[in-house]
């Protein structure tokens, strides 16, 4: 089933604290992703348009990451087992193939059934890997749903044309786009919303978190981009690091802590960078926190026990 909806303006409100970063010798850094503990993964653009994956840490040590034998490791999403996901090209094949490194450092890769390519978005803790992939046949783009035993699922959205899943949650949902509107999908059962901000020519949905909030952009030629956080409920909340152009947020963990990338003037002209931005909420939402935050660690200890 298809709603359409209008999100409203009005804004729940927590100010944040943004804290700004860049990769050594990069003319851009793209975090994607961002766990429970505040671990992002991401990408950085080095001169002559060499991409460079990277994992940092919450304390601001950077690792390299790095698919064996590549020429290009784009990390896009990842999950609180510390698992990153993305898309990688080898020196011996032309065409892009999926990875997954798992926290150990070891990397794995699969494939996606698609002459004309696809594109990795995330992964929750589940395992499961959403996407989307070119439908043979048809020069479209429909969402995918990787289970951790490899079995695919498809989903076409009425609605939105190029349908790329960027976003998973643990309950299922996706969050995704075709570039002109955001959607969101439950994968339990095909339903789904497709979602315009009110005034705007492009909505771009992107990370979403396991209560249902959504990290994404919206863009019209008269106001240009701005960055967001939508909750389930339909608000919205504009993301800016203060001075910058165009925020733009990305991912988005359980504790409402944003990855994404923003704009500065140099004396070359506009360099991108990336920043995480921090909720300081009001004294009564602190409890509420802490119950996220207790949820999550708990959470993970049940997924790392059903592994042992």
């Amino acid at each position: 089933m298809l709603a359409v909806a209008n999100s409203a303006a009005p804004a729940f409100a927590f100010p944040y604290v943004y804290e700004v970063f860049e990769f050594p010798g990069a003319t851009s850094t793209v975090p994607t992703g961002i766990d429970n503990l505040g671990n992002v993964g991401g990408y950085a653009t080095l001169p002559r348009f060499v991409f460079q994956g990277f994992y940092r840490d919450n304390h601001g040590n950077l690792e390299l990451i790095d698919f064996p034998d590549s020429i290009q490791t784009l990390p896009q999403g990842m999950n609180n087992r510390s698992q990153v996901v993305g898309v990688m090209r080898g020196r011996d094949t032309p065409e892009n193939r999926g990875f997954i490194r798992e926290a150990d450092g070891a990397f794995r890769d699969f494939d996606i059934p698609s002459r004309e390519g696809y594109f990795v978005g995330d992964i929750n803790d589940l395992g499961q890997i959403v996407g989307g992939r070119s439908v043979p046949g048809t020069g479209r783009y429909d969402t995918f749903v990787r289970e951790p035993n490899g079995d695919l699922r498809y989903f076409d959205v009425p609605g939105v044309l190029n349908g790329v899943g960027i976003g998973i949650n643990d309950h299922g949902i996706v969050s995704g786009t075709d570039g002109i509107v955001g959607y969101v999908l439950d994968t339990n059962n095909g339903s789904s919303s497709v979602i315009e901000i009110p005034g705007a020519t492009q909505t771009q949905f992107f990370g979403i978190n396991n209560r249902g909030r959504i990290a994404g952009l919206w863009y019209s030629p008269s106001e240009g981009i701005h960055g967001f956080v939508r909750a389930p409920t339909g608000e919205i909340e504009e993301i800016a690091v203060p001075g910058a152009h165009n925020t733009q947020p990305y991912g988005i963990n359980d504790l409402d802590q944003i990855v994404g990338t923003y704009f500065y003037e140099t004396d070359q002209g506009l360099a991108q960078a990336a920043f995480i931005a921090t909720p300081v909420p009001e004294p009564n939402s602190f409890a509420l926190l802490s119950v996220a935050a207790i949820g999550a660690l708990a959470a993970r200890r049940r997924i790392q026990n059903q592994q042992c």
